[in-house]
């Protein structure tokens, strides 16, 4: 058989290019996705190694069998965005197509998914702490779900520390009673 690929040794390495812009057709992809008003839609988010925000979306539709998931990088202005969406409002989605936005990013120590969620907690809007997923090699995740619109549930899944242990605590606590926590405490 003839050889396909020919390998030299001095040849010069592919360079790994890291994208810093959302990119156009995961948001057209969202377009079309709330375009056909979906009947429940799932939001999750993951924190690449790079420290890139992946978004993801899950929807299901009325009067068929078929779902459809899409993943993107992107950044917090895309998902206020992907919220109104939700609730029927593509306006916004649609003006952030318009324009080039660059990916969010996490700097040294910083955890996206964390941040987001913690801003879900305190939005006020309705939350369930769900059972805890331990992991095969032991870790033990904590996990949350809140209802952002009538066919909106955002999953968060975040690794059990110290922080999210207090973090899921204060949240499920009222104010009064963690006023009265601290006084005693003093």
């Amino acid at each position: 058989m003839k050889t396909i690929i020919q390998f030299v040794a001095n040849e010069a390495q592919v360079e790994e290019v890291t994208t810093t812009k959302v990119d156009a057709k995961f948001v057209g992809d969202l377009q079309g996705i709330f375009r056909k008003f979906p009947k429940r839609t799932q939001m999750r988010f993951k924190q690449l190694p790079s420290g890139q925000l992946m978004i993801k979306i899950h929807a299901e539709f009325y009067g068929t069998n078929m779902e459809e998931k899409k993943e993107g990088l992107g950044e917090p202005d895309l998902i206020s965005a992907i919220l109104t969406a939700a609730s029927g409002n593509t306006k916004p989605l649609n003006e952030y197509a318009c324009s080039e936005h660059e990916i969010e990013v996490a700097g040294e120590g910083e955890n996206l998914v964390l941040e987001i969620m913690e801003q879900f907690i305190s939005s006020g809007r309705k939350g369930t702490i769900e059972p805890d997923w331990v992991a095969p090699d032991g870790r033990t995740f904590r996990r949350a779900t809140f209802i952002s619109s009538h066919n909106m549930e955002v999953h968060f899944c975040v690794e059990a520390t110290e922080e999210v242990n207090k973090l899921f605590e204060d949240a499920c606590t009222p104010e009064w009673m963690r006023k009265s926590t601290i006084k005693s405490e003093q």
